[in-house]
Formats: C-alpha cells, structure tokens, sequence
C-alpha cells in the first residue's frame, strides 16, 4: 500500500513518512521545492513528488492521500487517488476552509473521504505513535528548538521557505 503524504513544509511530512514506513507503509511525499528531493529520499521517502503550482507532477495513483495543504490541492489530490483509496484531510495549512466549485460526485467517486482534527486526542493513540518512534528506534531529526515565550518567532521560522528540514520544537521548560 503507497501513501501520498500532501504537506506544505516538511515539519510534519518527516514525521508522517517515519510513520507511515514503521506501519510498513511505501511513502510517497511531496515537496516545491527540488532541492528537498534527495533530503527527504535521504529520510526514508520511497517517492518524492514535485507540487508545482499546487499540481503533483506524476501520473502515478496512490492507496492514501494525507492532505495538510487543503482546499488548493483537494481535487489534484483526488484525482491521484486510486478506486477504493482513502483521502484524509487533517491540516487547512492555506487558511482556505471551503470547497468552492466542489464536485463530489467527480471527485469522490469509488474513493473515501475522512476529516481529522486535534479537538478529541486519544491518549492510546499518542501511546501507539510513540510506541512506534521507540520500537523502531526512529530518529526524528530536530530543526530548531524554541521556548514558549519566543512562540511567534517558532511561528515565523516554521512559516520561512529555506529552512532546515526538521521537527520544530517548542518548550515549556
């Protein structure tokens, strides 16, 4: 089974591809930017797919496709789905929140569509994922580490296009 992984960023693409690669996943991840294609190969990515102009440039069709970018990428997203395939949108990352000119009967048929969001986190959910970075010995490399007090600069650095590839981490301590 291959798994599309549709980020903006690669904060949470790293993540996700660990993940999604310790459940014995094939992942494919996307990235705008070329010069990321050999770091995030590098990080454990079976495919990475240029987004150009919110268009991935493949013809290929995909098992899964996890969407943090959102309404922008919805229907190019889709049409890489596979009949039977999953869509799960779990990020609105554009601060676009609705469909516009959605058809779903084009877009959805002979393939599912979920929602996930943060408002109700299972706890032995958070158990399984750590339980999977521990089993796996999985090394999530680390971009910047900030205090909760410098929280808008961690925003700020998330949000620039030429940083380092890694986790952004921000402590209470």
């Amino acid at each position: 089974m291959t798994v599309v992984y549709q980020i903006i960023g690669s904060k949470s693409k790293i993540l996700n591809s660990f993940l999604g690669k310790a459940l014995g996943l094939r992942v494919a991840t996307t990235t705008r930017q070329s010069d990321r294609e050999p770091v995030l190969s590098n990080l454990g990515a079976d495919e990475v797919i240029l987004d150009h102009n919110d268009q991935l440039q493949t013809s290929s069709k995909y098992d899964g496709v996890i969407d943090m970018v959102g309404v922008p990428v919805v229907v190019d997203s889709l049409s890489h789905l596979k009949n039977g395939g999953t869509y799960t949108l779990v990020g609105m990352v554009t601060g676009q929140w609705v469909w516009k000119d959605f058809d779903p009967f084009t877009n959805l048929s002979n393939k599912y569509a979920t929602v996930y969001d943060s408002s109700q986190v299972y706890s032995h959910m958070v158990q399984e994922m750590f339980g999977l970075i521990n089993q796996n010995h999985l090394e999530i490399p680390i971009s910047k580490v900030f205090k909760l007090n410098d929280i808008q600069e961690a925003h700020r650095y998330v949000m620039k296009k030429d940083r380092p590839v890694g986790q952004v981490i921000v402590s209470n301590d």
